[in-house]
């Protein structure tokens, strides 16, 4: 792996890293996500009472099915036109059509009063709103996620302070997590926001209103998507146009569901979760699913096939895992059993040796490669010790004793959901839970928790790749950079020379060039792991020390040295 000079630590573009928290003073290092904004995040309600509005748009009834998409002579040229369209095709109400009409009519009215960074971002919510509409794209099921983002980019723009990239913000009367996209306004964080569900989830029954409120809020905004539903993000992001999924996203909220059916006792959430696993059945781009010979690999980006994102196919298996084995679900075994499959042979080619890869070439930076470790950690608790993970769980629900509470939605039920709601108990002792609720409308009894059965493991020792390439990245975190240096040929003054270093892992480099105990020239980059080749043009003969230090993006330092001797530049030959 040779090259000039050259940096791999670049930061990825990521929809929002999440990272290990501390809620009420617990660390939550097991098996929670990101629980909350980073610490400068902002509260709407600490800036104006104006924010003081709760949801901006109470939940919609919607028809079972999204209407088919309009021919491309009958696509709508505005967002009132589309509304139009859902209102002729009975997918929507009037009531619902004026709302949203009057919804993007205030947006407009208040842009027109906004300059500078205020104008750029609501007239980026309102352009993407429009072209959603124009693009025959928009929906029933779209509608409440893309009005209320509207609403809430109004509100903020006109009223709230300016944000700095990737900043987190959070409305009074509402736990959901929004983030600050530069030239896209703010946006729904579904990773973070159902990584905060996670996090009330960990801190134990004290926090189960708010874990119930939070996941209200967000299963209201599902919308309907490869034959089920989806989180979708309505925004442009890394060469991929909205509205588009993520396995991690729509993982975590999987795990999320049904961790909260259990210990809230409201089985409607297993329902939830089970709509929620189409995407990971539906091929790119409309699902998450790249079919393989050995099983199947599910994509941190519905728009992006060949990006191969390890820590989010990762945690993907982790919540379709959580699912299957609360819920005793089939389908979530089985896709949970493909993905497995596939991370069994993929997850050592994503360890270089010293860190590791965000994707089949780049090296992780230090976030992700501790976010990967701990999602290594959490597949190789389960699939080598499956009670122990999951009876905690259980427990805990049947220490609570949650009345199971009835929750409507503000989403449509689709009719295929009678369908998949009762799971066939396994053979072999009594019946386990099926998490979900028979087609009836006389409402089930609140369930009492019993270990389910767990997705079957892989079979050891192909289990313990997850185990042991987690060791291996921890271990990585304290050992530095192995080094080796080499300069080929004769080196002679005033000519450019190639310095090749051997580079174990991504780190800070710093090449200093002495002579006579002077220092001559220097460089300094952050390089990757590989053969790496710097350049050098001594200036004067004599003999020279090259030193490079190296430090890690962990703080690991490495130092080697090499003597050169530069030869005199050759004499011109004589001129004829």
């Amino acid at each position: 792996m040779q090259g000039a000079l050259q940096g791999h630590g670049r930061a990825r573009p990521s929809i929002g890293l999440v990272r290990w928290s501390v809620i009420a003073g617990t660390a939550l290092t097991l098996v929670g996500l990101a629980l909350a904004p980073p610490a400068g995040a902002r509260t709407a309600a600490a800036k104006t009472d104006a924010f003081e509005l709760g949801p901006a748009t109470p939940p919609r009834a919607v028809a079972a099915q999204a209407p088919a998409l309009p021919s491309p002579a009958g696509l709508p040229r505005s967002f009132s036109g589309a509304l139009s369209q859902l209102l002729a095709a009975r997918s929507i109400s009037a009531v619902t059509e004026q709302a949203d009409l009057a919804a993007m009519v205030a947006a407009r009215h208040s842009l027109a009063k906004l300059t500078g960074t205020r104008h750029t971002e609501l007239a980026a919510v309102i352009d993407t709103l429009t072209r959603i509409s124009t693009t025959g794209l928009l929906t029933a099921s779209r509608l409440p996620p893309l009005v209320l983002t509207l609403q809430r980019n109004r509100q903020w723009w006109t009223t709230g302070p300016l944000l700095s990239f990737e900043e987190r913000v959070t409305f009074p009367g509402s736990l959901l997590v929004w983030e600050y996209y530069p030239g896209q306004g703010i946006q729904i964080q579904w990773l973070a926001s159902f990584g905060k569900a996670n996090g009330y989830f960990l801190t134990g029954p004290a926090d189960n209103a708010e874990l119930g409120q939070i996941l209200d809020e967000l299963v209201g905004l599902a919308v309907q998507r490869a034959g089920g539903i989806a989180w979708e993000y309505d925004f442009t992001f890394d060469g991929g146009a909205p509205p588009w999924v993520s396995s991690i996203s729509q993982g975590t909220a999987i795990q999320a569901l049904s961790r909260a059916a259990v210990r809230l006792g409201r089985p409607g959430y297993f329902d939830d979760a089970r709509e929620a696993l189409t995407i990971f059945e539906t091929p790119p781009p409309v699902g998450v699913r790249l079919t393989t010979p050995t099983g199947a690999w599910y994509l941190i980006y519905s728009f992006a096939p060949h990006q191969l994102v390890l820590n989010a196919f990762i945690q993907s298996l982790v919540g379709l895992y959580d699912f299957a084995a609360l819920a005793n679900d089939p389908t979530g075994r089985a896709l949970f059993a493909a993905g497995d499959a596939e991370a069994v042979i993929d997850v050592p080619h994503y360890d270089t040796g010293a860190w590791s890869l965000y994707d089949q070439s780049t090296e992780s930076d230090l976030g992700y490669h501790e976010l990967l470790e701990g999602f290594l950690k959490n597949l190789c608790s389960r699939t080598l010790d499956p009670a122990a993970t999951i009876a905690p769980t259980l427990a805990a629900a049947s220490a609570t004793k949650a009345a199971m509470t009835p929750r409507t939605s503000g989403r449509p039920t689709p009719a295929r959901r009678a369908g998949r709601l009762v799971v066939a108990p396994v053979t072999g002792g009594s019946p386990a839970p099926t998490g979900g609720t028979p087609p009836s409308s006389t409402p089930a009894p609140a369930p009492t928790p019993a270990p389910a059965p767990a997705p079957t493991p892989a079979p050891t020792p192909a289990s313990n790749v997850f185990c042991t390439t987690a060791a291996g990245f921890a271990a990585d975190l304290h050992q530095p950079p192995r080094l080796a240096l080499a300069v080929t040929g004769t080196v002679r003054a005033g000519r450019p020379a190639a310095v090749d270093l051997t580079l174990s892992k991504i780190s800070n480099v710093t090449m200093v060039a002495t002579r006579a105990g002077r220092i001559t020239s220097s460089v300094r980059e952050q390089l990757g792991h590989g053969v790496r080749t710097l350049g050098w043009t001594p200036a004067k003969p004599g003999r020279y020390l090259i030193t490079v230090a190296a430090t890690d993006l962990a703080g690991n330092a490495a130092r080697i040295s090499l003597a050169v001797t530069v030869a005199h530049a050759p004499r011109n030959a004589k001129r004829a």
